[in-house]
């Protein structure tokens, strides 16, 4: 949060007067995420993984070529992307259910919601600080619940939102449970989470 709050100079997005620190960043668009990804990259020295225009951008004998965000993503392609980028909408669910660790719970990390997730019930109306419920399988903190995250993908000009946020039903916790958004939306019930290629 507080890198993203501190490159965004031109205009800070919103914290809807709950704090920033430790808490998602909320209040910008998919685009805005795809360039802090590429921010992200940039500081480490990698090349970005997308262009202006949200496609991702890899490098193949010595030309940019790009992947429409907009289809399904071919995972062989995703593979030649370096830089840090929004995982896809699989990538995603995979983690959420704790890869190869997976213990099969009914929500992501538990099968009692209240133990992995801030939500409608338990949330005050507002997002909280990360890392204050159980991690799920892979020590991934924060996969259900206190906002949705977006993910690479989707149809069209929508992206694929996962996880659930401050102001869902508990059903939205579950690992498979999506919803969407378009590209240009930005809500306080709505971050990211960054992927790179292992």
């Amino acid at each position: 949060m507080m890198l993203f709050v501190r490159i965004q100079v031109e205009k800070k997005p919103s914290d809807e007067k709950w704090g920033r620190g430790y808490r998602p960043v909320v209040n910008i668009t998919w685009l805005d995420a795809t360039q802090f990804c590429n921010y992200k990259s940039s500081l480490e020295g990698l090349p970005h993984a997308y262009d202006k225009e949200g496609r991702l951008v890899y490098d193949k004998d010595g030309k940019k070529q790009y992947i429409d965000t907009g289809k399904r993503i071919d995972l062989e392609l995703l593979k030649l992307v370096n830089g840090y980028r929004l995982p896809t909408d699989i990538e995603w669910e995979y983690a959420a259910k704790g890869g190869m660790q997976s213990l099969h719970f009914k929500f992501i990390g538990s099968n009692k919601v209240n133990e992995v997730a801030w939500y409608k019930d338990n949330s005050r109306f507002s997002t909280a600080e990360v890392g204050k419920k159980l991690p799920n399988e892979l020590k991934l903190y924060d996969m259900a619940g206190n906002v949705y995250e977006y993910c690479t993908d989707g149809p069209g000009t929508f992206r694929i939102l996962r996880g659930g946020g401050w102001s869902s039903h508990n059903d939205s916790m579950r690992p498979s449970y999506k919803n969407g958004c378009k590209i240009d939306e930005y809500h306080s019930y709505i971050g990211f989470r960054l992927a790179r290629k292992m």
